[in-house]
């Protein structure tokens, strides 16, 4: 695209992308930000409440409530990243390594599967679901507590050091103090995350290394991992091992990086009220876009204080020169409000805080000529409306579309560099639990991709009933007559078929003849003119004696077999 000479200048001054990300340093499964913050992440299963009752929709609110409301105040930060990206990543890859049997069939189905699937993610059908959380320390906010007065150890003499060396390095000794006293705080962290009934795994620092790398180009496939100094020839910080992209233009509605345009849409109006589940509506749109939801517990006492200060203006808006009442419809509404928010923060355990929502959307292809870019325009346009009616339907959300904060909001909400970002709203605890997006839709077993199946969500979602986070291989098919539970058991049989199990169907009838012959298996009627029977009294091979369960079986036998009684002996 032309540029003019004075936009040229500006980009030319404009510092490195790697410049301008948060991040110091990665080591010992933590990234380092540069004002010393400590970040773990975890990557999350997410919540899958959609078929849940009321009680149980409002037991995971009352943990994700206990989980928001456990942060330690003012040094904390949660960062709740929930992503919507296309394509399956390696997913039909891991399905055709699955495979066990070299059957003729099997082969010749995986093969018409895998062009159909490979056909379908490259035309952008697919999509795939991801789910983060970051917690950041600043160590040095959280020593500020006076409960940490015996233990302070940034003394106001050691604050200020004119060497850039000492302002930016900490010592080893220091370092792993701090780290052990984050890793102890992330203990019960990670004990309410798990009573959420969520599969959470902390992420190791080459994982979020990996993460922010995809964060900045979703349509690349870079894994070079971390190459820490030590085992380097030369130095290379983390920040400018993982700028994989660059900012190539910047509109008054849009970003330009690595060909895709951007945008940002902001809560700037709470709905009216919260209930578990009021973000389901964005959590399965059906093109790319990255919630981010940050959430910090500020000073309890100053927060009270505050409302207390609001409340008496309010109150004293609706009094007159004279000290008499006077009508303020505007400051009775607050008044009410604000009475009801301090008798929830004096009298239960709910706590305030402070929380930003910023949603980022994006375009699915790059664009490189004019006549892409204003096709690209067209789209990005017609998925913010989607965003902005769907906060909008909320109860009452309002979501504004982000201007000149653009680079801000897409620095901060990178992985693991989530911060003050001047889009936060004061409310309670209880209230950002239904605020946060971890609700998704189920991602099966994905370790797993025996069988792959395709969703309403458009996600290929793999299956296997012998997966370890399974408790059995046990399943029940339900549907009405004629619903297909029939040709749904014959293609299960078909995938699992890969695997090379030994599969027996008892049935009445004959609806698995057809498959049991494809395959080359064996059909044996069971029936009184047969040719083929079954003799009870069979014992296994290499046992002489029944056993008791055996006994057992042939007397029920003989108990309900058809005789006559008039006869002796019988």
């Amino acid at each position: 695209m032309p540029m003019t000479v004075e936009r040229y200048e500006q980009s030319v001054s404009a510092p490195p992308l790697c410049e301008q990300l948060r991040i110091r340093d990665l080591l010992e499964n933590v990234a380092v930000q540069i004002d010393g913050s400590l970040v773990a992440g975890y990557e999350v299963g997410g919540i899958q409440s959609y078929y849940a009752s009321d009680e149980g929709r409002n037991r995971l609110k009352g943990l994700l409530e206990a989980l928001v409301r456990s942060l330690p105040e003012r040094s904390m930060r949660m960062q709740v990243r929930f992503e919507i990206s296309e394509g399956t990543g390696d997913l039909v890859s891991r399905y055709i390594r699955e495979r066990r049997n070299e059957s003729q069939v099997l082969c010749e189905l995986d093969r018409l599967h895998v062009e159909l699937w490979r056909g379908r993610e490259a035309a952008g059908f697919y999509l795939q679901h991801f789910l983060h959380l970051y917690f950041i320390w600043n160590p040095r906010v959280h020593h500020e507590s006076p409960d940490f007065e015996w233990k302070r150890k940034m003394k106001s003499s050691g604050n200020l050091s004119l060497s850039a060396a000492k302002c930016i390095e900490r010592s080893r000794q220091e370092h792993e103090e701090l780290l052990a006293e984050f890793n102890s705080l992330l203990a019960g962290v990670g004990a309410t995350l798990g009573a959420t009934g969520m599969s959470i795994r902390r992420m190791t620092h080459q994982d979020l290394f990996l993460e922010i790398k995809r964060a900045l180009h979703p349509l690349g496939n870079d894994t070079l991992p971390y190459q820490p100094p030590n085992e380097s020839l030369w130095y290379e910080s983390a920040r400018s091992q993982s700028a994989n992209v660059n900012i190539e233009d910047e509109q008054d509605d849009y970003l330009k990086i690595a060909g895709l345009l951007y945008s940002w849409i902001s809560l700037k109006d709470l709905p009216d009220a919260t209930f578990p589940g009021i973000l389901r509506e964005l959590v399965v749109m059906d093109f790319p876009l990255v919630i981010n939801a940050e959430v910090i517990l500020p000073d309890q006492t100053k927060s009270i204080k505050q409302y207390k200060g609001r409340l008496r203006k309010m109150l004293a808006a609706q009094k007159d020169f004279h000290g008499g009442f006077r009508i303020n419809v505007d400051a009775q509404v607050a008044e009410h409000q604000l009475v009801k928010v301090l008798q929830d923060l004096i009298s239960s355990s709910l706590k305030a805080c402070q929380m930003s929502l910023i949603v980022t959307i994006r375009t699915s292809q790059p664009s490189r000529n004019r006549m892409e870019r204003e096709e690209a325009e067209r789209i990005l346009a017609d998925r913010r409306q989607h965003v902005v009616h769907a906060i909008a339907r909320m109860n009452g959300g309002r979501g504004i579309p982000e201007t000149l904060a653009q680079k801000r909001l897409f620095f901060t909400g990178l992985p693991a560099m989530g911060g003050e970002n001047r889009r936060e709203l004061d409310l309670l605890t209880l209230n950002a639990a239904d605020l946060l997006p971890v609700e998704m839709p189920w991602r099966g077993t994905r370790y797993s991709p025996l069988m792959l199946f395709e969703t309403p969500y458009r996600q290929l979602v793999p299956f296997s009933p012998f997966d370890a986070s399974i408790g059995d291989a046990n399943m029940l098919i339900m549907a009405k007559s004629g619903g297909g539970k029939t040709f749904m058991a014959q293609l299960f049989l078909l995938m699992m078929a890969r695997a090379n199990p030994q599969i027996s169907i008892i049935e009445r009838g004959d609806s698995y003849r057809p498959l049991v012959e494809l395959m080359g298996g064996r059909v044996i009627d069971v029936k009184l003119d047969g040719s083929e029977t079954l003799n009870p009294w069979d014992l296994p091979p290499g046992e002489a004696t029944p056993s008791k369960e055996k006994i057992a079986f042939l007397k029920n036998l003989t108990r309900h077999t058809p005789h006559d009684r008039r006869q002796p002996g019988l």
